[in-house]
């Protein structure tokens, strides 16, 4: 079995916790399920404040999106890493 550190959601499924409440509760329980089997939580699609906001408070604990800066290529990645984004530095 390989090691799993973390699960990326999708813009899609975060989407839901600004939506209706049936939906924000499904989503919440989904999350919460993966937190407690201490999987870290990779947000995709953070793209404004509002949705920067929204992943914070539900307990992301990385995120990858426009708000963050343009898309790299792996070659200015590997050149520049202070281009890396954590939510918590």
């Amino acid at each position: 079995m390989l090691p799993l550190y973390g699960v990326c959601v999708e813009k899609y499924l975060i989407e839901k916790l600004l939506g209706k409440q049936k939906e924000y509760e499904f989503t919440l329980n989904l999350i919460e399920a993966i937190r407690s089997l201490g999987i870290n939580l990779i947000a995709d699609g953070v793209d404004d404040i509002q949705f920067y906001q929204c992943i914070i408070q539900v307990g992301f604990q990385y995120a990858s999106g426009m708000y963050y800066g343009k898309v790299l290529n792996t070659s200015d990645l590997l050149e520049d890493n202070s281009k890396v984004n954590l939510l918590y530095e």
